[in-house]
């Protein structure tokens, strides 16, 4: 099947080697077409150009024209083959191949798959030797199969060489008939001496040949039991290498499901680490942001610290001030509550005082009534002057005790007040 596009189209698609041995070298062979109206510059490379020699790898593609391109493997013994080698999940390998032109870019795939290892432990038993015949069968087929594959491309090569000369010379295989006819009888008249010895010999070489072939027949008959014997143990080994292929397809699918968990568990760890540069960068700002503030802060604090330090001796100094003031009038209360004592010492008297002269008023009043009542006189006799002097003594006794009792009320309203 071939891939097309508008401007090439090659055959095989992919290409695929088959048992590849280490430090020997397998071919295949691709044909690309031009199928534009103009001729195109190619370039051809490998993804992998270690491990590939592609003759011719640069060339012109006239137009509608075909190349026949040769692919030369060779996998040396490296530690990517001993690897290939000791992972058989990993036993078919694929590489790119690049067709380039000024105008258009297109790819091509080619499978590897490497030869099994035959040689662990280091030792050869009879399974590892119908292995490595069987191995070598198949190693031959896939050459023959090369081998048809060059000359079917050298066949089409002839073909189209042949067409291009019947376009020029239509008589050409006329001619080349009649030359081959003349080659043919010259040599018949040359051979024709010696065509008795040569038929002598060719009857011995005959007998010899169908002795030869008796032995070989009977070589085959032990080949084909043998062979019988290699096709029932190969059937065993088709079965058991299904088995492995089966257990290998498992493991290249956990393989492609571990590979799959661990990409995606590195695109996780490269999305945090990125969240953490970003809060990394967020906290140093913030860190910044927080420094600022922090001076600010201890600017504006140390502004209030010192205001509240004068604010302070201020206070201190009031705080002393009423300290001195509490002291005086601590002192003022003292002498106060000494005045307060004596004055009521001098109240205790007073009363005292008021009472004897309440108690001695009550007395003189009553002698007075009793006076008046015992000396009452006509209204039309005048008073002597004894009288005179007796009221007149009387009323200042009344005016002593009227200020006396102003003096109690005072003295009462300044107890009230202290108290």
């Amino acid at each position: 099947m071939s891939a097309k596009n508008k401007f090439v189209s090659f055959e095989p698609q992919e290409l695929f080697f088959e048992c590849v041995e280490l430090d020997c070298p397998h071919t295949q062979f691709i044909e690309i077409k031009n199928e534009t109206s103009h001729a195109l510059p190619i370039q051809i490379k490998a993804g992998t150009p270690n491990r590939y020699k592609i003759s011719p790898d640069n060339f012109t593609l006239g137009s509608l024209n075909a190349q026949t391109i040769s692919i030369e493997l060779c996998i040396k013994r490296t530690s990517e083959s001993f690897y290939l080698l000791r992972n058989p999940s990993l036993d078919i390998k694929k590489d790119i191949f690049y067709i380039r032109s000024q105008y258009f870019n297109e790819k091509f795939y080619a499978k590897i798959q490497l030869l099994p290892s035959d040689t662990e432990g280091g030792k050869d038993n009879s399974l590892n030797i119908k292995k490595n015949f069987k191995v070598k069968m198949e190693i031959e087929n896939i050459q023959l199969k090369n081998d048809l594959n060059t000359l079917q491309c050298e066949a089409q090569h002839w073909e189209k060489i042949r067409a291009e000369l019947l376009q020029k010379i239509p008589n050409i295989e006329l001619i080349v008939d009649a030359s081959i006819q003349k080659e043919r009888t010259e040599n018949e008249m040359k051979h024709k001496k010696n065509f008795p010895t040569t038929l002598h010999q060719m009857l011995q070489e005959y007998t010899n040949r169908q002795v030869d072939i008796q032995v070989t027949e009977e070589h085959n008959e032990k080949y084909k039991q043998e062979i019988i014997r290699l096709s029932s143990e190969n059937h065993q080994l088709q079965t058991a290498n299904k088995n492995i292929q089966a257990s290998a397809d498992k493991n290249s699918e956990q393989i492609i499901t571990l590979t799959n968990n661990v990409q995606y568990l590195k695109n996780a760890l490269q999305e945090k680490e990125i969240r953490i540069e970003e809060l990394n960068q967020s906290l140093n700002e913030t860190q910044r942001l927080l420094e600022r503030s922090n001076e600010t802060l201890k600017s504006s604090y140390q502004q209030q610290l010192r205001e509240y330090e004068i604010k302070l001796e201020t206070q201190e100094k009031k705080l002393s001030d009423l300290t001195h003031d509490m002291s005086n009038k601590n002192q003022e209360v003292e002498k106060y509550n000494q005045k307060m004592n004596d004055l009521k010492n001098v109240i205790q008297e007073l009363t005292i005082y008021k009472k004897q002269h309440e108690q001695y008023l009550k007395e003189e009043i009553q002698k007075i009534q009793s006076n008046f009542t015992a000396n009452q006189v006509p209204a039309n006799v005048l008073f002597t002057q004894e009288h005179l002097t007796q009221v007149q003594q009387e009323l200042a006794k009344l005016r002593a005790v009227v200020r006396m009792g102003f003096v109690f009320d005072c003295l009462f309203e300044c107890r009230c007040l202290l108290i």
